[in-house]
């Protein structure tokens, strides 16, 4: 005899699967800091009109400006890259690159060239690590150079407070906002825990540390940031790899 299920439990196991999808897709909301919105849009602009991917700009020492209608970033500074170079009023970002419309243009370094001069940094860390192991340092945690240029130079060390956000939700806004700097978040998680420590800068500004070196497709990097202790708000993040930065 066919034991029949009633339409009660029918129903609690549909709502119980929405809610568990819910839950399994649930997008962490972040809120970006205008020196971060700023860098994460001037980025965007460099990939999208010019084929660099999050890796390559990585390679390249990025730096921001306030200007008078908004904000200025440029990549780059070596003479192999050239300077890639974003304004962006709030609204509208527009991007330009040093070598367009030259000679030197045919001969910079692109996309191409740069992951191919990571993946040989990479190789060379994997042999270090294989022949002397105690030196593998990019492996293991480390505080990063995320603190430049948002008055942070002064920061101090400090206990959480009742009140900040918790370590496990500071992650979960440090993994979302990498999304903005890396293109593979679940390699960056798979690395291991980041550094964390909670600090205070100059201004008395409550903040997360939090920084991981992790290697991805034989490509060396680093992702700091600084995350609002008290609002959550993602003050700065930054994707370092083996290159000028």
């Amino acid at each position: 005899m066919t034991k029949r299920i009633s339409v009660k439990t029918l129903l609690i196991a549909a709502v119980l699967f929405v809610l568990t999808a819910a839950v399994a897709f649930a997008v962490v909301a972040i809120t970006r800091s205008p020196e971060a919105e700023a860098m994460n849009t001037a980025r965007t602009s460099v990939m999208e009109k010019y084929g660099l991917n999050a890796e390559a700009i990585a390679f390249m020492d990025g730096r921001y400006e306030k200007t008078d209608d908004g904000w200025k970033v440029v990549f780059g500074g070596d003479e192999k890259t050239g300077e890639y170079e974003v304004v962006f009023d709030g609204k509208t970002a527009t991007a330009t690159w040093s070598y367009e419309g030259t000679e030197k243009a045919s001969t910079a370094w692109k996309n191409d060239e740069i992951i191919a001069q990571l993946k040989k940094i990479g190789e060379f860390e994997k042999r270090r690590m294989t022949e002397y192991p105690e030196t593998g340092e990019y492996l293991k945690p480390t505080i990063g150079d995320a603190a430049d240029n948002v008055h942070m130079q002064d920061i101090i060390y400090a206990e959480p407070r009742e009140g900040d956000l918790s370590e496990e939700k500071a992650l979960e806004i440090y993994y979302e906002a990498a999304k903005d700097v890396i293109s593979d978040v679940d390699a960056l998680q798979a690395s291991g825990k980041p550094y964390m420590a909670c600090v205070v800068n100059g201004e008395g500004r409550r903040m997360w540390e939090i920084n991981r070196n992790f290697m991805c497709d034989g490509i060396v990097g680093d992702v700091s940031a600084y995350i609002d202790a008290v609002t959550g708000e993602v003050v700065k993040i930054i994707y370092e790899t083996g290159g000028m930065g």
